[in-house]
């Protein structure tokens, strides 16, 4: 089965200032032992998100987007695994001040086994 992304992307923003991390893409892992569907990754304060129509065991999807500022909002994700809906509720996304604001940085969300979900920032190189 093929997967799929999809969703609103972000417009360009004009350059932040000094120190501001910016994300170019989402990848979105499913490192469970069974396929999930119905992937969303949404902003609620923006309204904007990424979804995933179905990641095979061990698959990803990835959405690569405009480089724009990272605005420190909350994200919520949800998912169908193993017949269930799954959500995270509302978080921030930790470890932005471990950034280098010089590159552009790349969030990971990991789907495990257990049910939940686990998001990170990463850079090249780091």
């Amino acid at each position: 089965m093929a997967a799929g992304c999809a969703g609103p992307l972000p417009a360009p923003e004009p350059g932040a200032g000094p120190g501001a991390i910016r994300l170019e893409s989402l990848v979105i892992r499913n490192v469970s032992y069974s396929q999930v569907s119905e992937v969303t990754l949404r902003v609620p304060a923006t309204g904007e998100f990424v979804s995933c129509a179905n990641i095979p065991i061990h698959g990803h999807c990835r959405a690569g987007f405009p480089q724009r500022s990272y605005q420190g909002h909350e994200i919520e994700i949800s998912w169908q695994q193993d017949g269930r809906r799954e959500s995270t509720g509302a978080f921030e996304i930790e470890g932005a001040d471990r950034l280098d604001p010089r590159q552009p940085a790349s969030v990971r969300v990991l789907i495990t086994p257990a049910g939940t979900a686990v998001t990170e920032f990463v850079q090249p190189g780091r």
